[in-house]
């Protein structure tokens, strides 16, 4: 059985649509599609098998929809290597969207020219082993620790997709995560949140000012893939084309419009860049008894946040910076930059604390969290 609910026609829907919408980037589509072991035959599974799995999902099972390749169809990267910004400046367009990792002031970057065809990559910074995981079809991020209670692992592409949001699985136990919900939802881990690493997203122009030394993700990544062509056609900029159905569908704004969203307490709250038209501006808000802070510019493509407070619960009240659009002071003289890291001042290597938070498209939010709050001033 390929798909998780009773309409098998649904496993060859999305195929008709690609052939319809996708021009010469159908065929890496159909090569990822032609990967699926069909009908007649089980996924095959690179995780080991365990006989104390729980089967049941915490997701409505008849909305969990295959996407066609079957477990690792899409090829998670687990050897990833890395070069200078210099190297990897040819493969890169000014605009194209990165994610950002740091961690103890060591610094990747993810191009998604690359994540596009993977979606996942296993890696270590820091000494900590990290699973960045991004989702095309909903413009999303996130970075989990891969240390879990059963040891250090490492995440694939299931294939499977919940409103149209990667599901990962852990090759251990074999175990699915959602990536908006941030936990396991079924399998030994079902119900166990995600611990997640500060990310930031922005454009590859923006990536390379803020953090000239950083290591960027190869493009020699031992896979054959046109890196730098989307595989999924018009699809970001066709507001209302899903390839899998969403639900609730919320259509207060356009559903694939780039949000900022804060989640805390399977609530959300989100922030357009419209709010930050006009250079670098900092929000001071309160959610969920929570005092937050949120720093973007448009022009830079970048929207971060982070709680307001120190460690010792002192609250702060920022300002922006004479010095960089990308730093914002405090009134106690200290100055900080978009990881939340002190850089001088009297709290000089501090870190604030950021909320669950992440870009992606407005239908990413208001699916998983309905009737999210939509800033408008």
């Amino acid at each position: 059985m390929c798909l998780v609910n009773d309409f098998h026609i649904l496993q060859y829907w999305p195929i008709f649509k690609l052939m319809v919408y996708l021009g010469k980037s159908f065929f890496w589509l159909l090569v990822f599609t032609l990967l699926s072991v069909g009908c007649d035959e089980p996924i095959q599974s690179t995780s080991k098998p365990r006989d104390d799995l729980d089967p049941e999902w915490l997701l409505p099972e008849h909305r969990i929809f295959d996407g066609g390749p079957g477990r690792d169809g899409v090829p998670s990267i687990d050897n990833p290597t890395f070069v200078n910004i210099a190297v990897a400046e040819p493969f890169n367009r000014a605009s194209d969207l990165v994610v950002i990792l740091r961690l103890a002031k060591e610094t990747k970057i993810y191009p998604y020219t690359i994540l596009d065809w993977h979606e996942i990559v296993n890696d270590v910074i820091a000494n900590e082993y990290v699973a960045l995981t991004y989702c095309p079809l909903t413009g999303t991020a996130m970075a989990w620790d891969r240390h879990l209670a059963l040891g250090i692992t490492t995440f694939g592409v299931s294939g499977l997709l919940y409103n149209t949001n990667l599901i990962p699985y852990e090759r251990d136990t074999g175990s699915e995560w959602s990536q908006m919900l941030m936990k396991g939802v079924r399998g030994w881990y079902k119900g166990k949140p995600a611990k997640s690493f500060k990310i930031m997203e922005t454009n590859w122009s923006t990536a390379k000012i803020l953090f000239p030394n950083a290591r960027v993700l190869n493009v020699e990544t031992g896979f054959d893939r046109p890196y730098g062509e989307y595989p999924y056609g018009d699809y970001r900029e066709a507001s209302s084309r899903l390839l899998f159905p969403i639900v609730p569908v919320d259509e207060r704004l356009h559903l694939k419009e780039r949000v900022h969203g804060v989640v805390i307490n399977e609530q959300a709250k989100v922030y357009r860049f419209n709010l930050f038209s006009n250079g670098t501006r900092i929000l001071a808000d309160q959610f969920q008894d929570k005092s937050i802070v949120i720093i973007g510019n448009e022009a830079l493509n970048f929207i971060v946040s982070f709680e307001s407070s120190l460690s010792n619960g002192e609250l702060l009240e920022f300002s922006t910076s004479d010095q960089s659009p990308t730093l914002f002071n405090d009134q106690l003289g200290n100055t900080w930059n978009l990881f939340g890291e002190a850089i001088s001042g009297p709290n000089q290597g501090a870190s604030l604390t950021s909320p669950n938070s992440l870009m992606g498209y407005w239908m990413s939010f208001s699916s998983f969290y309905p009737n999210p709050i939509i800033v408008t001033e």
